[in-house]
């Protein structure tokens, strides 16, 4: 089929480019007791972008034998559209390194091992407390096969998978949520931890508002991340001037023990990849070094506007054109243990989790954050939880305000990778 629509674009237009992607998707809803929805089942389609004088049009379909129609639609909205002056052209061939991000268990798993691990995990919280139940259960499975054709000679196909699981623990009146994502098999790993999370949310007490030094767990720290630091960081918000960070390539902006960067070529790690969603080898790109911002990410567009490479950073499905998100977002990890940490602390707070993360003003980073996990502690030691509390103050000044960072990292949220971060003094209102 793909051979089809090489053949019926070539030579009506300029430059091509064909996106296609086969998804082998199992989703499935639950509590504790039963399977309340099951969804499996496979999706095709391509997505094709035409240039034809520096005029580009964009059509996608779901319906492979429809490709004849998507080509002449995308024909059709070059011709209509004006002239894109920033726009030079597709990925050009490079080679690549091939980079397998999922286990075999994990492709060959199905609905059936989905039950049995919902019931490991059943019996592994009926274990530690029977009181505690298992309110709701989504699991989401996906496996997708990737082809890149242009008219530049690249033709990279390349396969990546990965789960995740979200389940409702419920105790009294307390409740959370819990996520786990991987691109091997899920197993019960966290389930003792997340009940003793639930448990120690009983018997929460009211807290004064101060300035006090607070320990965010890497749940509550990847909030800032997902809803401010991956806007300022994506070249086409820079050169649109919409990121904090304009202009300051070179300066330091944090702490000096904070670096982070951008990794897709990391085995192991959920968002690993052989290439971008345009063709562009997955790369190591260094963001902030020793607290001194490096640069930013970029597909091939935006990167083309400044005369640079892209970082392979570009991302889509077969209905929308390419954008530019992050792989890997990994921050370096410390020399303290979590106990270290608390023992260090006369009066403050250690947050497991926040509510309210898209009030974040992404572009400043601005925050005011409800409290919805989250512990006192006093003369060294977790005292107790905290209700009724919220935090306020500004992200980019924290990371300026770093009193320690804690031993590893872990994943959480869409692919960070971070340790525990003990900030000086943040505002809590009480």
């Amino acid at each position: 089929m793909m051979d089809n629509i090489v053949s019926y674009v070539k030579g009506k237009v300029d430059m091509y480019e064909i996106f296609f992607n086969e998804s082998d998707i199992l989703n499935i809803e639950a509590d504790g007791k039963k399977a309340n929805f099951v969804s499996q089942g496979n999706i095709n389609g391509f997505a094709l972008r035409v240039v034809i004088g520096k005029k580009i049009g964009f059509a996608s379909t779901l319906n492979l034998n429809n490709y004849k129609e998507c080509v002449d639609n995308a024909i059709k909205i070059a011709k209509l559209n004006n002239v894109d002056k920033d726009f030079k052209n597709f990925a050009l061939p490079e080679k690549y390194k091939k980079i397998k991000n999922y286990s075999n268990e994990l492709i060959d798993f199905d609905a059936e091992g989905f039950f049995k691990l919902n019931k490991e995990i059943v019996d592994e919280v009926c274990k530690l407390n029977e009181d505690i139940e298992i309110t709701r259960i989504i699991y989401y499975k996906g496996i997708n096969n990737k082809r890149i054709i242009n008219s530049n000679g690249i033709n990279f196909g390349d396969k990546v998978a990965s789960n995740s699981f979200v389940y409702e623990l419920k105790l009294g009146n307390e409740a959370v949520d819990l996520h786990d994502s991987n691109n091997s098999v899920l197993t019960t790993r966290n389930v003792k931890e997340n009940v003793e999370r639930l448990e120690s949310l009983y018997n929460k007490r009211r807290i004064k508002g101060a300035e006090i030094p607070i320990i965010f767990h890497q749940n509550a720290f990847s909030e800032f991340l997902d809803n401010s630091f991956e806007f300022n960081i994506n070249a086409e918000n820079v050169q649109n001037g919409k990121s904090l960070f304009k202009n300051k390539v070179g300066e330091k902006i944090f702490d000096k023990r904070i670096s982070i960067r951008d990794n897709g070529l990391q085995k192991g790690l959920i968002n690993s990849r052989s290439f971008d969603d345009e063709g562009i080898p997955s790369r190591k790109t260094d963001i902030i070094k020793n607290g001194v911002l490096k640069g930013f990410i970029y597909d091939i567009y935006s990167a083309n506007k400044e005369g640079k490479k892209s970082t392979g950073n570009a991302i889509r499905a077969t209905n929308f054109i390419p954008k530019i998100s992050t792989t890997n977002l990994i921050f370096n990890k410390g020399n303290k243990t979590k106990e270290q940490l608390i023992r260090s602390i006369d009066k403050g707070l250690y947050i497991n989790s926040l509510l309210g993360g898209h009030t974040m003003n992404e572009a400043t980073g601005d925050f005011s954050f409800v409290v919805s996990e989250g512990q006192y502690i006093e003369k060294g030691e977790i005292k107790y939880p905290v209700k009724d509390v919220m935090i306020a103050g500004n992200f980019y000044k924290m990371l300026n305000n770093i009193d320690s960072i804690g031993k590893g990292v872990k994943h959480y949220g869409s692919g960070y990778y971070l340790p525990l971060i003990l900030f000086s003094k943040v505002n809590i209102i009480g």
